[in-house]
């Protein structure tokens, strides 16, 4: 697994990893640590410190097992054990014997180990009488170690397991998390239930392949170019007029419409940052509560922009103005595979105008400096940018206020402003050597509150465009204007024109260039799944168990069909999003959501979905 990695990188790794294991030190050890806060008297006596033995040994025999564990289960999953495989508990029970007898080694070396450390356990010495005072004082001191040791430190965030990636190898971060602490941050409130949608994982994987199985070779016809993604924090179709019937809070991308790839029925596959920037620049749909870079899949294999460019030399940056830890973006960047990372710590401009007073790096000067990123860097560069500037509680520079148009929501200056730093961007990077040379995909990462009632739907709810904008591309593919896209759509778009095929790509999404394939979009909206394609509009309820089948105009005026549950379930269009769950959930906690071949070709029944 590390043959690739060097001895300091290693090192690195067990360095970076101390503070992990210091965390699940203190936190698997709380209830010792709470008993030895009483009076010392008590601690000698004969029953308390065979309690505190019996205690020491139970724990951290749990925990220290938990990482005894993880050294062979690494290696056969490509993740760390976390609490989601406690749900399994019945496959280990049946498989005991076999276990104890394939890895007698490793208990063995356990139970040493455990004897080691109770052998060596101190015991309190019989103190009659305490001070008073230090004695509050060594207890307010302790308590304070304790609880900065447990959220590791005096960072802006308490530690979270998706801090051991601080580097762009999956690897590392593996070995950097401590498997105890990886289990406790990775509880769920509610416990996973499993539920068959398809008898087969084989069967559910094939047919989500069938959905998104290209229908021709790549174009090509943008080999090499550069690759720049735009995501902008709260951008709604509903901002544009080019999409709607009354002005625009947005001109320049009203502009840039007409130049571009235009999809006004794009949905997000997300409604909060942490999850739209991943559906975008990775192709994964936010199809569960949790986001899949904060939950125990982080560690999971994902094939990123950045991650799938680098073998064909593209050096990758991810330029985000927040402030380092700020929803975790900097550790999200090594994950993806990005090889540099800038935030408002590393900005190198630090002119006070160039912050606002609440997040970070405005949106303006970020831009400006992400064109002389492209100037400087090697070529071809993938470069990922998330905005800032029209997130709550959407300031504007004061040299620029009643410049943009205002409305009865306070973000719609804030999204003018993100729109001229974009325009600036623009004007600045078309007069530059690479400019013809790169894909632009822009988007918004998820939409904003609205009172506009066509915006309030279940798909109202999702709608943020998409730009796909190649000034210096050659032959024009022909793309309906009215087509159904989503986030998910723009890594395999990207692919696409680059002319790269790849042997296992993820399921989910397609190109919007391949006139083959039937444009789709699919969701995850509180307890429902919905689908959606050209005609036909689909939900279903995981609580209840009940589909219904409607067929709509551009996701609008929606006539359910009148059918029973049982019937909808059984209707292609719930069985393809059932399909597309199934595969989702089923490939992030088995980890082969890239290696759906080996599933596919098994045809063995598997448990069902998770059912979150």
């Amino acid at each position: 697994m590390f043959q690739e990695d060097s001895a300091g990188l290693i090192a690195r790794a067990f360095m970076h990893g101390v503070v992990f294991d210091i965390a699940a030190i203190f936190f698997s050890n709380a209830i010792l640590i709470l008993l030895w806060l009483l009076p010392a008297r008590l601690l000698a006596q004969r029953s308390v410190a065979l309690l505190d033995r019996v205690l020491f040994t139970i724990v951290n025999f749990i925990a220290v097992g938990l990482n005894f564990i993880d050294v062979e289960f690494v290696r056969f999953i490509g993740k760390r054990f976390s609490y989601e495989y406690l749900s399994m508990h019945q496959d280990v029970e049946e498989q005991s014997l076999s276990i104890l007898l394939g890895y007698w080694k490793f208990l063995f070396a356990l139970v040493i180990l455990m004897g080691i450390l109770v052998w060596r356990y101190p015991k309190f010495k019989d103190v009659t009488k305490e001070h008073w005072f230090s004695g509050i004082v060594w207890r307010v001191v302790a308590i304070a170690l304790v609880v900065l040791g447990m959220r590791g430190g005096f960072g802006f965030k308490p530690l979270h397991p998706m801090d051991a990636y601080f580097v762009n190898k999956s690897e590392i971060g593996l070995l950097t998390l401590n498997t105890f602490f990886n289990v406790i941050k990775t509880r769920r409130d509610e416990e996973i239930v499993t539920q068959k949608f398809f008898p087969s994982n084989a069967e559910a994987f094939a047919n989500a392949k069938a959905l998104s199985e290209p229908t021709r070779p790549p174009l090509g016809i943008a080999k090499n170019f550069n690759v720049v993604v735009l995501v902008v924090e709260s951008l709604s179709t509903e901002d544009m007029s080019a999409a709607n019937p009354y002005p625009s809070y947005v001109p320049f991308l009203d502009e840039l419409a007409k130049k571009s790839y235009f999809f006004k029925y794009n949905y997000a596959n997300a409604r909060r940052s942490i999850d739209g920037v991943p559906a975008v620049m990775c192709g994964l749909p936010a199809l569960m509560p949790e986001s899949i870079v904060m939950s125990e899949f982080m560690g999971d294999r994902l094939d990123c922009l950045p991650k799938i460019l680098k073998p064909y030399g593209y050096s990758s940056w991810f330029l985000h103005g927040a402030h380092n830890g700020s929803f975790h973006f900097d550790t999200f960047s090594n994950i993806a595979g990005f090889d540099h990372f800038v935030g408002r710590n590393e900005f190198p401009y630090r002119d006070e105008k160039n912050f606002d007073p609440y997040w970070g790096v405005l949106d303006e000067p970020m831009l400006q400096y992400a064109v002389e990123v492209i100037d400087k860097a090697p070529k071809p560069i993938m470069l990922g940018v998330f905005t800032l500037s029209s997130h709550n509680p959407y300031w504007v520079p004061p040299e620029y206020h009643g410049k943009f148009r205002s409305g009865d929501n306070p973000i719609y200056e804030a999204i003018g402003y993100t729109d001229y730093s974009l325009r600036r961007f623009f004007e600045v990077a078309a007069t530059k050597p690479w400019f013809n040379n790169t894909i632009f995909v822009i988007s918004g990462d998820h939409t904003h509150a609205t009172s506009k009632p066509e915006y309030m739907t279940d798909r109202g709810l999702y709608r943020v465009p998409l730009f796909i904008y190649v000034p210096g591309l050659k032959e024009k593919p022909e793309v309906p204007p009215d087509r159904i896209t989503q986030h998910i759509d723009a890594l395999p778009s990207v692919m696409d024109l680059l002319g790269i095929k790849l042997p296992e790509r993820f399921l989910l999404g397609q190109s919007v260039f391949d006139k083959g394939l039937t444009p789709r979009a699919y969701n995850n909206l509180f307890s429902s799944y919905w689908y959606m394609d050209e005609k036909t509009y689909a939900t279903y309820d995981r609580a209840n168990k009940t589909g219904h089948i409607y067929d709509h105009v551009r996701g609008e005026h929606l006539k359910e069909r009148p059918l029973s549950s049982d019937e909808a379930f059984r209707m292609p269009e719930i069985q393809n999003l059932l399909s597309v769950a199934q595969y989702f959930d089923q490939g992030l906690i088995n980890n082969n959501l890239y290696e759906w071949a080996k599933v596919i070709n098994e045809k063995k029944d598997e448990k069902g979905a998770s059912n979150y």
